[in-house]
């Protein structure tokens, strides 16, 4: 037993405490502990007061998380052509992919035409006639080589080979000469020039000035064709603009967009409730993203660096004649001539925007509709434009997406301008299916204006198991078909992203005022190299160094090849 009072142990036989003295007494019997009658009560409006603030916190985060309406519609907006989009085109074939690596490391392209019958007999001879043109690029070796050909009959006439790499420039013409005509440009081509046993001829045809302009000229090809220089590259413009330029924040900064009904429309084969929302675009964000935006590009030092130094370039080569009219207005060199345009481009520009700034009557409204998943539905926007005396100009602009493998793939578009007298529409209606079997696609595109109709469709359908393809363009006045254009062929070699082969099995053009029409056979393909660049066979001539006997020999054996030519293949 413990104390009441210290708590100290009290021995067994003891009435008072060793400790603090006070007697010991037995401790009080614990009382049991009652339940509260309004237990499960509690219980209960606690769990509900529990239920009700995790749910009004969920409603809040949801709320929170929730996109503001400005920010679905630019989102909208933005997804119809984002580059995320599904390519039914290069997911099938991948010749971007194939052009791609074409301009990194190099490939092969070409392709053929030859006449093959028309309905006019008048025209049989040509049955055989053709082009052809064959290219290939090697970036690593730096080695280029193109070839156009032409056939009559079946038979080659010429084939023209142009052949380049880091030094030497060649040209070959085998049916009409054994020489390779060859120039070294990679070598003081100035100090060849000047050497040459034609430099009096030079001389006369060409004044210091010109060549210089020449020499500049050859150097600005080969720093591009070396990879040392990329101009106009517009990839990194558009990236520079869109981190550097405050024209598309500001533009939806100054929008308005508040949430209307909802409607049910038909996206991605399906009807689906869409949310509608009211936009409004202020004139003076137009003008405002017009000028900001036009301001950027004109004053982006290496877009602009890249283009007056080809204006220069290209001036030199093509002397004062080009130039020489700003010549009376006292500018003397290219450079001054350059800055000029540059400034009227500048001011030409600012008229224009000041132009739609007084002319733009109001603010630009839209209507849109946006699926649940984020979507454009649909657009109505609308605008008016008034001009001196009075005159106007309503511009209406529908679109009705439906969707598929991408968000234009189906739907409809209209344009329809309108002043107090006359109206244009434009009405361009796709149609679209990309499935394991088949990749088709169409369009009709309708113009109407002052009672005139033009009717221009287009259907391309593509096989994917067999390869099997056609393509048929027609167009002509109101409702009937003038001219046509029918590929059909197949598509027999094909490794996506790498190879890709299309055999025109015929290509025919029809006019039906005239009833005629035209039948061709040919080829195009697009591919990684397949094999070494060399440069073309024959005993190369220096063009710089050879003498004037050595151009009248070469004069002569063109000819004398050109009359066999002409002989041996039927002309006469």
């Amino acid at each position: 037993m413990n104390c009441s009072i210290c708590n100290a142990e009290i021995p067994e036989g003891q009435d008072k405490c060793p400790h603090c003295g006070a007697a010991a007494q037995p401790a009080a019997p614990p009382e049991p502990v009652k339940e509260p009658k309004n237990l499960k009560k509690g219980l209960i409006i606690g769990g509900g007061v529990l239920v009700a603030a995790a749910a009004g916190i969920g409603i809040f985060m949801a709320s929170s998380n929730a996109k503001d309406p400005k920010t679905v519609v630019v989102d909208a907006l933005k997804g119809v052509y984002s580059a995320e989009n599904l390519d039914p085109g290069e997911e099938v074939f991948g010749l971007g992919q194939i052009y791609g690596e074409f301009s990194k490391t190099g490939g092969e392209m070409g392709g053929s035409l030859a006449f093959a019958g028309s309905s006019d007999p008048d025209l049989s001879m040509l049955t055989g006639a053709g082009v052809s043109i064959h290219a290939a690029s090697d970036v690593a070796n730096k080695k280029f080589t193109e070839t156009v050909g032409i056939q009559y009959s079946g038979m080659d006439l010429a084939n023209l080979t142009i052949y380049a790499d880091d030094t030497y420039l060649m040209a070959a013409l085998p049916e009409f000469t054994s020489k390779v005509l060859t120039v070294n440009y990679a070598d003081d081509l100035m100090g060849q020039i000047e050497d040459s046993p034609m430099a009096a001829e030079i001389e006369e045809l060409f004044t210091e000035e010109e060549k210089e302009a020449f020499e500049n000229y050859i150097t600005y090809l080969t720093d591009i064709y070396s990879g040392e220089k990329t101009p106009f590259d517009l990839k990194a413009l558009w990236q520079r603009y869109k981190e550097g330029s405050q024209a598309m924040s500001n533009f939806k900064e100054a929008m308005t967009v508040t949430k209307a009904d909802s409607q049910n429309l038909s996206y991605d084969g399906k009807e689906q409730k869409c949310t509608g929302y009211d936009v409004v675009i202020p004139k003076e964000a137009v003008v405002d993203f017009a000028r900001t935006s036009s301001k950027f590009f004109l004053e982006d030092e290496n877009f602009k660096k890249d283009v007056l130094e080809y204006l220069k370039v290209v001036m030199e080569m093509s002397g004062s004649q080009l130039y020489g009219f700003a010549l009376d207005g006292g500018l003397s060199t290219p450079e001054e001539m350059i800055a000029q345009m540059w400034e009227d481009m500048d001011q030409g520009v600012e008229k224009a925007i000041d132009q739609l700034e007084k002319s733009l009557e109001g603010d630009v409204t839209m209507k849109v509709y946006v699926t649940k998943s984020g979507h454009l539905a649909s657009l109505d926007g609308a605008c008016r434009f008034v001009f001196e005396e009075e005159d106007s100009l309503d511009v209406k602009l529908t679109a009705v997406l439906e969707g598929g493998s991408y968000p234009t793939q189906n739907g409809n578009f209209k344009l329809v301008l309108e002043d107090e007298t006359d109206t244009m529409t434009v009405d361009l209606n796709k149609a679209g299916e990309y499935t394991d079997k088949v990749l088709n696609s169409s369009w009709d595109l309708n113009l109407e204006f002052d009672d005139e109709k033009i009717q221009v469709t287009y259907d391309n359908t593509y096989d994917r198991a067999t390869g099997d393809s056609q393509i048929r363009i027609s167009g002509g006045e109101g409702e009937e078909d003038t001219v046509s254009l029918t590929i059909t062929g197949i598509v027999d070699e094909l490794e996506k992203g790498k190879n890709f082969h299309y055999t025109f099995d015929s290509l025919e053009i029809a006019e039906e005022t005239w009833a005629l029409s035209l039948k061709l056979k040919g080829e195009f393909y697009l591919r990684n190299l397949q094999s070494e660049i060399t440069a073309p066979e024959g005993e190369q001539m220096d063009v710089l160094k050879a003498t004037e006997e050595e151009w009248e020999a070469l004069g002569e054996e063109m000819m004398t090849n050109l009359y066999a030519l002409i002989l041996g293949g039927g002309f006469f």
